[in-house]
């Protein structure tokens, strides 16, 4: 019966969320040679808060309150680990074919050392004492992303970095809302709503309801603070530069 339920939980991961193909997706999202999100070394320990801001971050831009199963919170976390791990560790979890990269062997080698141990909220292991994560030495933090206004004015950085993040969650075609007839990826998708992204860049639809302050907003207000000013900025001139793929 246990496993019974465990394929079960794993078909809903794979099928709960929407990933759809990109023609390129080493292109996209995080590849095996990214940095975790924040600062970490061998001494940091292997707590919730580094599994679910840095281990699972990727699957957390989905399976965090609107998608099954629920990643957002240890108690669901818990209940679904056996299945998520699973699928995680056989690279079947992010999905490559949506432009997302497996994790590393560090960040799975933390994820099954803080399950071995329980799945505390916190402990007292430490980064340090997980195999694969030999060459973090203790004390080194890791290099953060580069700033947005250094990345390449293309697609791959938008989508990356701005619209993978802030917009995909609802633009799919498995969204209910009116927010599924408008995609972002891949850029072919993105290319037929082209007068949402028609120069000027300032002036253009898209980056208007990025602005606004009313119940219109793109991301809605009910979904945070929405995009930097920074971002805004590296859209414009992405329009303005012709949309360059």
């Amino acid at each position: 019966m246990r496993g019974l339920f465990s394929i079960i939980t794993c078909s809903l991961i794979l099928t709960a969320c929407n990933y759809n193909d990109i023609k390129d997706p080493n292109a996209f999202g995080r590849s095996s040679n990214d940095k975790m999100t924040s600062p970490v070394s061998g001494q940091t320990t292997l707590s919730w808060n580094l599994i679910k801001t840095n281990v699972l971050r990727t699957c957390t831009t989905c399976h965090a309150g609107r998608t099954a199963p629920e990643l957002g919170n240890l108690a669901s976390v818990r209940q679904s680990i056996n299945a998520s791990q699973s699928s995680i560790n056989s690279n079947a979890m992010p999905p490559s074919q949506s432009g997302y990269s497996a994790l590393t062997d560090c960040e799975k080698g933390i994820l099954d050392m803080w399950v071995r141990q329980g799945m505390p909220e916190t402990s007292t292991a430490t980064v340090s004492e997980v195999s694969a994560c030999a060459d973090q030495a203790p004390g080194s933090g890791q290099t953060p992303e580069p700033p947005l206004e250094e990345m390449p004015l293309t697609y791959q950085t938008v989508y990356s970095r701005i619209l993978q993040p802030q917009c995909v969650r609802c633009h799919n075609i498995d969204d209910t809302t009116s927010a599924a007839g408008i995609l972002f990826y891949p850029y072919e998708e993105l290319m037929k709503k082209e007068k949402l992204w028609r120069a000027p860049g300032a002036s253009s639809k898209l980056v208007k309801s990025l602005r606004r302050m009313d119940d219109k907003r793109m991301p809605p207000l009910k979904d945070g603070p929405g995009l930097t000013e920074k971002e805004i900025q590296f859209v414009i001139r992405w329009i303005d530069a012709g949309k360059p793929k």
